[in-house]
Parts: C-alpha cells; structure tokens; sequence
C-alpha cells in the first residue's frame, strides 16, 4: 500500500513539476526530406545483390549520360566539319578551275611556241639554204673548169700510125689539181656494146699536180695493136678500105677526175668520133652513144 501510495506521489510530483526544456544541438543536420528517408530505409531492406544491381544503374546511367554528351560532341564537331568541308570543296574547285585556266594558256602558250619554233626552223632552214646556193655558186664562178677537146679528125696518113692530138685546158679562174686523165682510141662498129672500157696497156694517161688557168695539157693518143701494145695500127689497108667504106669508125674517149682550191673532187667524160667523108655512112647509134658519154658533175 505504501508502495502505491509513493508511486502516486512521484506521479503527482511530476505532473506537478514543469516540463524540462532541452536545447537542440547546435550543429543538428536539416531534416531529410521523406523521400530521401523512405529510400535510405528501402536501401536497408534490400538484399546485397538488390544494392549492387542498383549501383550498376546507376553507374550504367552516368555512362549514358557521358555517352550522350560525347556524341553530341562529335556531332558538333562533324557539323563543323562538315562546313570546312564544303569550304574546303569550294576552294579546291575553285583551285581546279584556276589550273584549268593556266593549263589552258600554257596550252596555247606552248602551242604559239612550237609554231614559233617551226617558223624560226623554216627560216632557219631557209637561210642555210641560202648560204649554201651563195656558196656553191661562189666556187662554180671561183673554181678551175678543165674542158678538154680534141682536133676535129684523127691523122690519116697513108702508112703512119692512126692516132689525134687532143687537150685538156683550165678555163676557170683558179688553178685544178692532182689531175689525172686517161684517154682511149679504138676502132668501133655499129654492132659493138661496151665501147667505154679502159684496158690498162692501151690507155693513154697524164698526171699533173696543178694546172692554172689559162695553161693546157696536151695528149697525143694513138690506137695500139690489141694485145701487143705498145706496137700502133697504120693507116692502112684493110683498115683504110674498112674506114672508107663505112664499116668502122675511129672513137677517142676519155675521163678526167681533179680537185678544185676548195678541195671539191671534179670529173669530167669525153668523146669525139671519126668517120668517113660521107655523110650517110654515119653510125647513128654510135654518135648517139659518144654524144650521151659527154657529161661531167654538177657540183
């Protein structure tokens, strides 16, 4: 009883005695809102395996977030690019069309070159063309001619050797040299071919080192004995009745070759006939092949 009765005296004690006032701490944190409350005790609830899945969401989430930022940058940076790019484009067609441009005149420059060079080749050509016609008529005008010529019928005297003086004279205006000359007599028919040959023992020669103008060489040329030179044929019969009557003729032929003051090598042919006193008994083919032997070099 007195328990009870000490009991209901504390009671009325404390309800008695006023309330004790206890002043929060200085440094309490704010409350947390209830959301953050209600998810920190649902984080306690969780298993372990729960907390790790949501800790890889939200690592997977941040990831994301950094993905997105790094694509929009690169999109960024590929529309940036894409404007340097079409700059870029712009430019190096603007550059094609520039080169296109200098090609083309160097195109047309080369061209008017090349015209140019092949005009100034042509003239070229022709000036050297011109010099050597200039110079070629200098020496033709300034060079030794030897001309040579023969009496006008060969000696026939009754039981003398057959034969007829002829010459070789410098008709030009400059000394010829190192001349060499051969000279031929023989007796020929209408038949005959090869008439132009120059058997070694039966040729007449001359060598002379320099002949000036107006100096001439003389060559007295007899017809020889075939193979038994050096004896000459008379003027005799059967060859007097042969000439007289036709049948033969007497050729006198030659060849000189000399050197002008230019050092030009010249050559020059020669022939001349001897036939009867008849007129109609002339070999035409004969005088025809004598006629045509005449020539010499045009240089």
């Amino acid at each position: 009883m007195d328990n009870q009765s000490g009991t209901t005296q504390n009671g009325d004690n404390s309800q008695s005695s006023s309330p004790v006032q206890i002043s929060p701490p200085i440094n309490t944190p704010a409350a947390e809102p209830a959301t953050a409350q209600q998810l920190q005790k649902v984080e306690q609830q969780m298993s372990g395996f729960e907390r790790a899945t949501l800790s890889w969401a939200k690592a997977a989430v941040i990831i994301s977030c950094i993905a997105a930022v790094f694509v929009c940058a690169q999109w960024w940076e590929m529309h940036a690019g894409g404007k340097d790019t079409n700059a870029l484009a712009e430019a190096a067609k603007k550059q094609a069309e520039k080169a296109d441009t200098i090609s083309e005149s160097m195109k047309q420059a080369v061209q008017q070159l090349t015209a140019t060079a092949t005009a100034t080749q042509k003239q070229v050509g022709a000036a050297q063309d011109s010099v050597k016609a200039i110079q070629r008529q200098m020496r033709q005008d300034q060079r030794a001619w030897l001309t040579p010529t023969c009496e006008t019928k060969a000696t026939l005297r009754d039981g003398q050797p057959i034969g007829q003086l002829c010459y070789y004279t410098n008709t030009g205006k400059t000394p010829a040299k190192r001349i060499k000359a051969q000279f031929m007599m023989k007796i020929v028919r209408e038949d005959d071919v090869g008439m132009f040959d120059y058997p070694k023992k039966v040729v007449t020669r001359s060598d002379v080192n320099a002949l000036f103008p107006p100096q001439r060489e003389p060559l007295g040329i007899y017809l020889y004995v075939p193979d038994r030179y050096p004896e000459q044929v008379l003027y005799t019969d059967p060859t007097k009745t042969l000439f007289l009557n036709g049948t033969i003729m007497f050729m006198v032929y030659g060849e000189i070759t000399y050197n002008d003051i230019f050092g030009i090598r010249h050559w020059i042919h020669y022939c001349t006939t001897t036939y009867a006193p008849i007129t109609h008994l002339t070999k035409p083919r004969i005088s025809k092949a004598c006629s045509d032997y005449n020539d010499t070099d045009d240089q």
